[in-house]
């Protein structure tokens, strides 16, 4: 008997430990994984916006199908659980069915390009061009993005089960150790937002990044099968036969723990909520800053690849830390209310100072004279990524919250895990599609920001009434609390609000134009950014447009960089301007003039049968040799 009790002491032993190893492991191939799926991101937005064009609404639709993908693919995965001997397994299949058909889509792609040539029918068909560019955008994208959402459930129930083979408490927040992949996932997906925006598509181009995902999934998918094989050749091998006793024991004892453990009571409702609530804010965040930064620091790639690297870095170490919180405090709810509030406080002050001060400090930087491009670009990225720290890392804590908040067992993981991953998943697309095609647009980004903060800090308070309020017994008492902090979080977003900032400074085009000020101090060096007189500023979801008065000149301008005048642009704008009148009889180029060109009149009197195009806004006199706007 004692020689049977070491033994299972002895088995018990090897498989902890080698549940341990299996999980480090493991957290290491999903690491990959989330790098592959954004390298992919990156590439599959480049490819397929190439051929249904770079607009706002274009680039929207691909990001639209790509995470409503993901969605899908964890809503599917938690509807349908896969048996725990066969998850790993699944996990690797799903993994090399994303491989497969990043292999397969350029070709794809290329073969529909007749298609897309027909419906586009050159730009007389908006419509039609329209929804095709929908359908492909979800065909091409639905079933790889589909297959990258569903890892994650498979992949939290076996990373559970796997812990529970090592015996833990039966007071552990088993839901809270999903955090650990939602953060090894996300800090992959930084790595690979960081390397295929500023190294692998300028180094090596699309092909040879998209198989840098590929060979990053293969080596996830066999990963996950050699750990499958491994675990079942070690039980096999090491399983001790046990006697009545002992299997009448092992049942016993965790009936006793379970017994004398009082299990804090699930929210997934309210889990679910607060996650979609930080996904729309996390996305209209992005969107927004994305927008102010391009006017302050300049609309350049870098530009952008800052902001998304920046985001996802401090997600990633936000759900690191969310992932040790939710185990150790007794009400993750109140803390993940906590962290929305945190989100909204912090946004407000990073926006302040991004639309006031950051300009002065990036013109600064320019106009030193020892100033590289190199050294430039990085300091800019350290700045934006220590301004968005507090904010991103406020929204990384709250999603492994929302999942201890919404379960506490091991039974149900895979499906509360799914929920709140498709809810916060849902929010994204939400926010993204509202930021770009109607906040931004309506109200500007300003109003952008003053109503998303508002949002966030109300919808804290709230939450953590709802968690609050059945403390306080009678249903009277229940709603004066709810109302009472759903006014003081109303309060607090007016404290907060972002304060209306300088337009003249920040459509100055400092990032740019500093190098040629001559100013004798900072003050006049100040004064000379805000230097004239704003006659039109129109915030959009591509650009802000601006147009300044300074002296007799007058300067339209694009996130802060002239591109017209009356002054020395003229001659550049005048020889532009030749080009569509000596192909059409009409232009459409308002700001291109094309007056005293000799040559147009002979070319409008030879066009003069031909039928004005359609939609134009100008006119072409054969008269006076000039084109006269209407």
């Amino acid at each position: 008997m004692m020689n049977m009790a070491g033994s299972n002491l002895i088995y018990q032993a090897e498989r902890i430990g080698d549940a341990s190893r299996s999980r480090r492991l493991f957290v290491v191939f999903y690491a990959a994984s989330g790098a592959a799926a954004l390298v992919y991101e990156v590439t599959w937005t480049r490819l397929l916006t190439l051929q249904v064009g770079h607009t706002v609404s274009a680039v929207g639709i691909v990001l639209a199908a790509f995470m409503g993908g993901l969605a899908i693919g964890a809503f599917l995965a938690g509807r349908f659980p896969v048996a725990p001997a066969r998850r790993l397994q699944a996990y690797a299949a799903l993994e090399i069915v994303v491989a497969l058909i990043a292999i397969a889509l350029p070709a794809i792609l290329n073969e529909l390009l007749p298609v897309i040539a027909w419906a586009y029918a050159d730009g007389d068909a908006p419509v039609r061009f329209g929804l095709v560019r929908v359908t492909l955008s979800l065909a091409l994208l639905a079933v790889p993005a589909a297959a990258m959402g569903a890892t994650f459930p498979i992949a939290a129930s076996w990373f559970v089960d796997a812990y529970v083979t090592m015996k833990a408490p039966a007071s552990r927040r088993w839901a809270a150790d999903a955090g650990v992949l939602y953060a090894a996932n996300t800090a992959g997906a930084a790595a690979g937002a960081i390397g295929a925006g500023f190294w692998l598509l300028p180094a090596v181009g699309l092909r040879a990044t998209t198989w840098v995902g590929v060979a990053l999934n293969g080596a996830a998918a066999l990963g996950a099968l050699w750990l499958a094989r491994r675990d079942a050749i070690g039980a096999g091998a090491r399983a001790p036969s046990q006697t009545g006793h002992d299997r009448h024991a092992a049942a016993a004892q965790p009936r006793r723990r379970q017994a004398a453990v009082v299990m804090p009571v699930a929210r997934p409702a309210l889990a679910c909520a607060a996650a979609a609530l930080s996904g729309f804010s996390a996305l209209v965040y992005e969107v927004a800053f994305t927008r102010l930064l391009a006017a302050v620091i300049g609309p350049t790639t870098y530009a952008f690849a800052t902001m998304a690297a920046s985001f996802i870095t401090g997600i990633a170490l936000g759900s690191a830390v969310g992932t040790r919180l939710s185990r150790r405090v007794s009400q993750p709810a109140l803390w993940l209310a906590a962290a929305l509030m945190l989100t909204a406080v912090s946004a407000s002050l990073v926006a302040s100072f991004a639309a006031s001060r950051l300009p002065l400090v990036v013109a600064s930087e320019v106009a030193a004279g020892n100033a590289s491009f190199q050294s430039v670009v990085l300091r800019q990225a350290f700045i934006v990524a220590s301004l968005m720290l507090p904010m991103t890392f406020a929204l990384g804590v709250a999603f492994p919250l929302a999942l201890t908040t919404a379960s506490f067992g091991t039974a149900s993981v895979g499906r509360d895990t799914s929920r709140v991953y498709v809810a916060n998943t849902l929010g994204a697309i939400a926010g993204a599609l509202a930021a770009g095609f109607f906040l931004v647009p309506r109200f500007g980004l300003h109003g952008t920001f003053v109503g998303i903060i508002r949002l966030g800090t109300i919808g804290g308070v709230m939450l953590a009434a709802a968690v609050l309020a059945p403390r306080t017994g009678r249903t009277v008492r229940r709603l004066s609390v709810i109302g009472g902090m759903t006014m003081g979080g109303g309060l607090l977003a007016l404290l907060f609000d972002v304060p209306h900032w300088d337009r003249n400074l920040l459509s100055s085009g400092a990032y740019k134009y500093a190098p040629y000020i001559h100013a004798g101090d900072a003050a006049d060096f100040e004064a000379s950014l805000r230097a004239g007189r704003l006659e039109y500023y129109k915030e959009g979801a591509a650009a802000t447009v601006s147009v300044r008065r300074l002296g007799g000149t007058l300067a339209l301008a694009i996130d802060g960089k002239i591109d017209a005048s009356n002054a020395g642009d003229m001659l550049t704008e005048r020889q532009e301007g030749v080009l569509p009148v000596l192909l059409h009889t009409t232009s459409s180029c308002p700001s291109r003039p094309t007056r005293g060109w000799p040559g147009l009149r002979r070319s409008s009197r030879g066009n003069s049968s031909r039928r004005p195009a359609r939609g134009s806004h100008t006119t072409a006199s054969s008269a006076n040799g000039h084109t006269r706007m209407t």
